[in-house]
């Protein structure tokens, strides 16, 4: 296998994911508007309400030095300060759980939409609502693994991260590079370990028996062989999300994104964007896994009982 090989692998599952896009178009569409749409919403209602908070959180904090200690005065802004405190609280963790709901239900959509898109299989409206009804556990217990093993992982860098930024904390420049560096490198094997947890996700959405661990397990011996085209497909998805962030401050003076609460929907929707472009192209990445393997793909028929078996095994050459 020559250097350039699993580049151009990478870029066809690339390619290949963008032409999914028309197929099932209708359904795609829909899948992309209820994500933005929702997400815009609760995004919102989410800085709305936190910023309404935090006003009142300020100003009651203003007035603490200008009251006696002893006073009644100070014991109600110390209340009042708690409750809005708690009430922030409240507020945050309930945007986490429907933030994650929208992106569960999402990402559920979207796999399976670029799942039957790839075996040329339309769906109906009906059939697609009950298909992702029906599988949306499986890959939130595999998400809920996934989550605890990227907060893990988070604080592995910063345990081991510390020391360093400690060393160079008198040089304000060489504290700055050090958290530059840790986070490129972090960045990078994050990239590598995350192959096998979007893949499992991917897994326990179509394979109808495979969630949790299972279908990490799974996922990790179905990318041996792709890893390198799963790399590359990070790379490519975190270069884009730079591309993004650094493109939208260039254009942030320009006057359709002068208010930040324009400029930060922008980034929310796009952010959306490449996440389920992301996960479209892990579905074509999981098909050529299986093919790697040469192993049958199932995908649930329209009763929801019924599977289409999609032979994957290679063809043999027969002039060898």
């Amino acid at each position: 296998m020559t250097f350039s090989e699993p580049f151009r692998a990478a870029l066809m599952i690339f390619q290949e994911t963008i032409k999914l896009l028309p197929k099932n178009g209708k359904l795609v569409a829909l899948t992309i508007v209820l994500t933005l749409v929702l997400s815009s919403i609760f995004f919102l209602i989410f800085n709305f309400s936190n910023k309404s908070l935090l006003r009142d959180m300020l100003m009651r904090e203003s007035l603490i030095p200008l009251t006696r200690a002893n006073s009644a005065e100070f014991s109600t802004l110390l209340a009042r300060l708690k409750e809005d405190f708690e009430l922030m609280l409240v507020i945050d963790v309930a945007f986490i759980l429907a933030y994650w709901f929208i992106w569960l239900f999402s990402i559920v959509a979207t796999i399976l939409l670029s799942a039957f898109s790839h075996a040329e299989r339309r769906l109906s409206e009906n059939n697609f609502i009950l298909l992702v009804l029906r599988s949306w556990k499986r890959p939130m217990i595999t998400g809920f693994y996934t989550t605890i093993m990227d907060i893990g992982y988070i604080f592995v860098v910063f345990l081991m991260a510390s020391p360093f930024i400690a060393f160079f904390s008198n040089s304000m420049s060489g504290a700055h590079l050090t958290i530059y560096l840790v986070g490129i490198v972090a960045c990078v094997f994050y990239s590598y370990l995350s192959i096998v947890w979007v893949l499992g996700i991917v897994v326990s959405v179509i394979e109808g028996n495979c969630y949790g661990f299972g279908a990490l397990g799974k996922a990790e011996e179905l990318i041996e062989g792709k890893r390198i085209e799963g790399f590359i497909l990070n790379a490519i998805f975190v270069l884009l999300s730079v591309a993004l962030s650094q493109g939208s401050r260039i254009i942030r003076g320009h006057k359709w994104l002068v208010n930040d609460m324009v400029y930060e929907l922008f980034l929310v929707n796009f952010s959306c964007l490449l996440r389920l472009l992301h996960f479209m192209a892990y579905t074509v990445l999981y098909f050529q896994c299986k093919k790697n393997h040469g192993e049958e793909i199932e995908l649930q028929g329209e009763g929801g009982v019924e599977y289409t078996k999609i032979y994957s095994t290679p063809l043999v050459d027969g002039t060898a």
